[in-house]
């Protein structure tokens, strides 16, 4: 993005949130999907390169990986606990997709859910967090 841009979007942060932002961290495009592209194309050099993503999901994800050659690895977003994930599924899934040689890159999130319109709650972010 354009270096005035970013400076304007850091101050409008911090005067917002109440904590530093910096414009070198500040990364603008001309909306989601090529945002969402511009890092798969920098994350996918490989047929065994995979990128985790949430079940259901917005279909730009999967559609991309297997465009520039990847694996997606799925992770089932559970509806019985308000759409959100658990730490056992994350790891059955990272597992899988290791025994398959696969090298996952990355974890996408959608919050909020994109089509299930779900927030992710504390607990849920927090176990993302710790597990990446």
């Amino acid at each position: 993005g354009i270096p005035l841009f970013r400076q304007h979007v850091a101050d409008f942060i911090q005067a917002r949130d109440g904590h530093p932002a910096y414009p070198g961290n500040i990364f603008l495009t001309d909306g989601a999907s090529s945002g969402i592209k511009t890092v798969l194309t920098g994350l996918i050099a490989c047929d065994r390169d995979a990128v985790m993503i949430p079940i259901p999901q917005y279909p730009i994800y999967s559609a991309l990986i297997a465009l520039l050659g990847g694996r997606q690895v799925g992770y089932e977003l559970d509806e019985n606990i308000g759409w959100a994930v658990t730490e056992e599924e994350l790891r059955k899934r990272l597992i899988e997709s290791e025994a398959q040689a696969l090298s996952v890159k990355a974890m996408a999130i959608i919050n909020p859910g994109n089509p299930t319109g779900q927030v992710l709650n504390r607990k849920s972010l927090e176990t993302i967090c710790k597990f990446c």
